[in-house]
């Protein structure tokens, strides 16, 4: 099974566990789907974005895989805990580990 790739320089040491094992989950379907985005500064992103938490708590997944298959957001939501929020975009999926409460952490 292909591992994600990270776009080019991007900080894969920032992120929290939950991500890590969200990303495992997506990787059983998805192998070779990309992290277009982990914790550095982008135009437009908000400055209390789930990006920038230490750990990192959000990352964005582009559109395709490596392989040019594309990735569902609706088959994401059913990969991992409702603790995490899925928001499609035009141009990549945000996933963000946002928990209701700080004992859930969904798995």
């Amino acid at each position: 099974m292909s591992d994600p790739v990270f776009k080019y320089r991007l900080n894969q040491e920032c992120l929290s566990d939950e991500i890590r094992r969200a990303m495992e989950r997506i990787r059983s379907v998805y192998p070779g789907f990309v992290v277009t985005s982990t914790n550095e500064a982008v135009d437009g992103r908000l400055t209390y974005s789930k990006h920038y938490e230490t750990p990192c708590q959000a990352i964005d997944i582009g559109l395709e895989t490596r392989y040019g298959r594309k990735v569902d957001p609706e088959v994401i939501q059913e990969l991992i805990p409702q603790s995490f929020d899925i928001v499609p975009k035009s141009d990549h999926i945000h996933l963000e580990f946002d928990p209701p409460g700080p004992e859930d952490d969904g798995w």
